[in-house]
């Protein structure tokens, strides 16, 4: 059977309009020896802080670095999240003042809408409370635990709550109890077992209202999947059907619900009813472009979601995306890929999500109704909203930390940072006196996303690719770093369970950099590393290979003509490649698949381009 590769769509025409892009964070305190304890166990440095130490006097009073009160809790966070182990070798005494000071501040509500230095406090809070219930055992633990929980229950801002739930389960620490019923409760909120038919059909509703948004070239097939299911066409006409068909239990338990289709031919604003009540289910087939069909979804749609709706889309490595659709709309059900997708699979997956819904049955029944080994074996392309692999997708804090990642979870969700700002495409480091704490990481989990999908198919399908396809799809956003240098990026190996993953962080003097500009340097960088990794040496077909990864980049993510040709002359400028215009990138394309680097795109280029150095 065929493979249908829905990743990269046919190239897109540009605007000659012009337009501003927008964009993110950390290198944080690093873990430092253990001070001495004194004879009281008061008074005494715990763990050494840049300027400081942290000290809890017999009054309970704790200070950070000097800092006490919220300041001091957050500080001592954030060098929980950066590997810090500030708990070790505390006495029972110390532990306790600790417990009370974090536990007080978090059960700090909001009263009405939610502030930032509220949620902050809280997060802060949470992360010391769990590290030390790790660090602790008996009474304490338990006291530390059943805190930890009731406010995570509680607890409102969907960022925050996931945050306290990733890291509960990732420090494996028993619960008992009323804690265990709550923890569950949490989970299921944040990876529901079923789609919401209480909304859905409350009362005697029994309408399921889909809008399945189709890319062109898909649209024949599509519409004949679903004649094949059963599906009446109602009325047709350009670019848009409407059909219907009844969905019946086969057992007869649930009453019949009328399926109304509306299936209209487009790729570029599949979002647009994620407002619209009347809409409970949201459909897209076709290429996802490398993301771009996400992306450019998401900046014509609407800012919030009516109503709970089951979110599927059936195009190539959804997961890239993922994360941003759930941070527009975080009560949405998704369904996303998580590699390639084949038509095949597809029709089978929604075909069973109609079978499914008839019976009001759960995700894991659908999974169980799937046959194809292809498809499930040894773990479904599929990830429905139930799985927990969406949360290795999730950036809730946009500090350029996964929630999940192999290599553990963000300890630290932090609602400080600013929101992603600059569109600077010239590609120059500027001085930058900003803590990178504080700067919002979301364009660098952007750039490290878009590189595991363009490495992904690099390595899939062209043997000159510095990484093999088992080592593809391990690259790690680490956050900003700080340096004097120009240096653009670090890379990091880390070996963890017999696999090497791949830790790229930014230097934050780029900071001000585009979204794009960012994005293209780490794939440039890290085709540098990995080339001299893979054969010792950064030659220049490996420069050209860059270029047709950025290049790629380009031609999905930047919307006006003006934009690429900006980005790819300072690209140029910096890499020494003249005459990289976008003309040039846009015909190497042509004789390219996925961005993949090709003899063929490469021939081209050897001869529009010079290597100046």
């Amino acid at each position: 059977m065929p493979r249908v590769e829905r990743a990269h769509g046919s190239p897109s025409t540009r605007s000659t309009r012009s337009s501003s892009e927008a964009p993110r964070r950390n290198d944080g305190v690093p873990a430092r020896p253990q001070g001495p304890r004194g004879a009281d166990g008061f008074h005494t440095p715990v763990l050494p802080a840049p300027s400081g130490s942290i000290e809890v006097s017999r009054s309970g009073a704790v200070s950070v670095a000097g800092k006490s009160g919220v300041e001091g809790l957050v500080l001592l966070a954030r060098m929980i999240e950066n590997g810090a182990t500030p708990f070790r070798g505390t006495s029972a005494a110390q532990q306790d003042q600790l417990y009370r000071w974090a536990s007080r501040s978090l059960g700090v509500a909001d009263s009405g809408k939610p502030t930032g230095a509220r949620v902050l406090e809280r997060s802060a809070a949470a992360t010391v409370l769990l590290g030390l219930a790790s660090a602790s055992g008996g009474e304490l633990r338990e006291k530390a635990l059943t805190d930890y929980v009731g406010a995570m229950s509680r607890e409102g801002v969907v960022g925050l709550k996931m945050s306290m739930m990733v890291n509960l389960e990732a420090s494996h620490l028993s619960l008992l109890g009323d804690d265990l019923v709550k923890a569950a409760s949490v989970r299921e909120q944040l990876l529901p077992k079923q789609p919401p038919y209480e909304e859905w059909f409350k009362g005697r509703k029994s309408t399921l209202n889909v809008r399945h948004y189709v890319m062109d070239e898909f649209w024949k097939s599509e519409l004949a999947a679903y004649k094949q299911r059963g599906f009446t066409i109602v009325e047709q006409k350009d670019g848009k059907v409407e059909l219907e068909k009844e969905l019946r239990d086969p057992l007869g338990n649930e009453r019949p619900i009328k399926a109304k289709v509306t299936m209209v031919k487009d790729h570029e604003n599949v979002l647009r009813d994620m407002a619209d009540p009347e809409a409970q289910m949201v459909v897209y087939s076709g290429h996802a472009q490398l993301g771009g069909v996400v992306e450019a979804s998401l900046a014509r749609a609407p800012k919030e979601m009516a109503g709970t709706k089951l979110l599927q889309l059936y195009s190539c490595r959804g997961k890239q995306t993922a994360g941003d659709l759930l941070s527009r709309y975080p009560g949405v059900h998704l369904t996303t890929t998580s590699s390639s997708a084949y038509g095949e699979d597809d029709k089978d997956v929604l075909n069973m999500t109609y079978e499914t819904i008839a019976r009001r049955g759960s995700y894991a029944d659908l999974y169980r109704g799937l046959h194809s080994g292809e498809m499930i074996q040894p773990r479904s392309n599929y990830i429905l909203p139930h799985d927990a692999r969406i949360l290795a997708s999730r950036d809730e804090d946009r500090d350029g930390l996964k929630d999940l990642t192999p290599l553990g979870p963000d300890k630290f969700y932090d609602p400080a940072r600013a929101l992603a700002s600059g569109g600077v495409k010239d590609l120059t480091p500027r001085a930058n006196a900003r803590d990178p704490q504080l700067i919002s990481g979301e364009k660098l989990d952007h750039a490290v996303g878009y590189a595991n999908t363009a490495f992904f198919y690099f390595s899939e399908e062209n043997r000159a690719a510095p990484i093999s396809n088992k080592e593809s799809d391990r690259f790690v956003a680490a956050g900003w770093f700080r340096s004097d240098s120009d240096e653009p990026v670090r890379i990091e190996e880390v070996r963890r369970e017999g696999n090497t993953y791949f830790k790229v962080s930014v230097n934050s003097r780029y900071a001000d950099q585009s979204q794009a500009s960012i994005a293209m340097m780490t794939l440039m960088e890290m085709q540098k590393y990995l080339s001299v990794r893979d054969h010792g040496r950064f030659s220049d077909a490996d420069k050209l290979r860059g270029l047709v990864l950025a290049g790629g980049y380009v031609d999905m993510m930047v919307e006006y003509a003006d934009d690429c040709e900006r980005l790819l002359k300072a690209f140029g400028d910096r890499y020494g490649i003249s005459g990289a215009t976008y003309d040039v990138v846009f015909k190497a394309s042509l004789k390219d698949g996925h961005s993949t680097a090709t003899p063929a795109a490469l021939e081209y280029l050897k001869k529009h381009v010079a290597l100046t150095g």
